[in-house]
């Protein structure tokens, strides 16, 4: 299962919202099994959507059912519009970190093998996080309608509860982004790109190790948990710069300033 899900996940993202309308097919009198190797991945386009999102219809509805199901892809940062179902919408999310609010309540996020049961009439957006994308299917029933509303804007961001995801959405999608940027994802790689694990093999290092993060960054628990893996080394150690969240250290002054001694020194001693 695990396997169909990743498949799933690389071939295409969807959001519910995107899936095309289907007309019901009479149901076959035996039961069928499939197991698409290839799914015709298409975009959901901008109109109802912030970033890249791609999506790809699984199977559609078989009377008397009226379900039917697509794979929806969110890049990072890449969301919904505030939008109703008539019929309401089943999302299980497959692969990455991503977000969904309900109108006038808080975000709440999303991780492989949650699922997410949203009522008819009740607004809401989902989408992926500002440095992960998000896989997931969407369970709809044909003939319920889709009322797409206004896009997320920053305000409705800054009420993420993570530093890392609502800064983080900011900082790529707004104060820092390229000029030239897309704010597209690969998904061509994207099931290596979420095996990588950075701290794999960390007790092969024999050599000076020295790891730096923010106080109150909330990947911290990475740079500990890498930390205690270099067992390779006696000398090693993990620089905290107090009071800095994980992307402030990318560009406020103070923290980057306290950064760049620590490596000057490093590389004084060890170079």
């Amino acid at each position: 299962m695990n396997r169909i899900f990743k498949t799933l996940a690389l071939a295409a993202a969807i959001t519910a919202m995107a899936v095309p309308a289907f007309a019901a097919e009479s149901a076959p009198l035996h039961q069928t099994v499939t197991n698409p190797k290839t799914l015709a991945v298409k975009s959901a386009g901008t109109e109802h959507f912030t970033g890249e999102v791609v999506t790809a219809a699984l199977y559609g509805p078989q009377a008397p059912s009226k379900s039917y199901a697509a794979t929806v892809t969110f890049s990072p940062g890449a969301r919904t519009y505030w939008h109703i179902h008539e019929m309401g919408q089943t999302l299980i999310v497959t692969e990455g970190t991503g977000w969904t609010q309900e109108w006038g309540k808080k975000p709440v996020m999303l991780k492989p093998g949650d699922i997410v049961r949203c009522p008819p009439g009740v607004k809401h957006w989902h989408g992926g996080s500002a440095k992960m994308s998000m896989a997931h299917i969407a369970l709809s029933e044909a003939g319920g309608t889709v009322t797409w509303l206004e896009p997320v804007i920053d305000e409705d961001i800054a009420k993420i509860p993570t530093d890392l995801y609502r800064e983080g959405m900011m900082y790529y999608g707004r104060t820092h982004r390229h000029p030239n940027s897309t704010f597209a994802y690969t998904t061509s790689s994207l099931m290596e790109l979420m095996a990588w694990d950075a701290t794999d093999q960390l007790e092969l290092i024999d050599q000076p190790l020295l790891l730096m993060a923010g106080s109150k960054a909330d990947s911290l628990y990475m740079s500990k948990e890498a930390y205690e893996k270099a067992t390779g080394t006696k000398d090693k150690e993990l620089f905290l710069v107090d009071g800095a969240t994980h992307i402030q250290t990318y560009y406020m002054p103070e923290y980057v300033d306290q950064f760049v001694a620590k490596l000057q020194d490093f590389y004084g001693k060890h170079l």
